[in-house]
């Protein structure tokens, strides 16, 4: 008897398992294709506040379902009082549009050391790169407000 609960359990087990891996891998964010996503404009606020604005196409002209993206950016910067270059990672909402043809405006925040960076201290912006683009996880906004 218990030989036989052990084979059912075991059938079952295998039987949900993939059907549970299955919901998690499509509920993860998947990597966009190549887009064109141009840096327009950075700025530093209070020192340490690592401002980027994109331009972009709109993210269902390059995933598959409609929804807001990420893109995923790194800011190098020069800390003055350090008299080296660190870098800071930030994220920036990725917009969609019913309309491929036009063109989005975003803008992400990196946020860098405060103890490093001050507002009488403030530190310099050097370099800017889109790490990667994601995709929404699922039809619809990353999150709810």
């Amino acid at each position: 008897m218990k030989a036989s609960r052990f084979v059912h359990g075991s059938f079952l087990l295998l039987m949900i398992l993939p059907t549970v891996l299955g919901s998690l891998l499509c509920m993860t964010p998947v990597q966009a294709n190549e887009s064109t996503i141009n840096i327009v404009d950075t700025w530093v606020e209070d020192g340490f506040l690592f401002q980027v604005a994109f331009e972009a196409e709109p993210t269902n002209s390059h995933c598959q379902m409609d929804g807001e993206g990420l893109i995923e950016f790194e800011v190098a910067y020069d800390a003055q009082t350090s008299g080296s270059v660190e870098s800071v990672f930030g994220v920036a909402t990725w917009y969609p549009s019913s309309d491929s043809e036009i063109r989005i405006a975003t803008q992400g925040q990196a946020i860098g050391s405060q103890a490093l960076c001050t507002r009488f201290s403030p530190c310099e912006i050097q370099a800017v790169h889109i790490v990667e683009t994601w995709c929404p996880v699922t039809n619809g906004p990353l999150y709810e407000w």
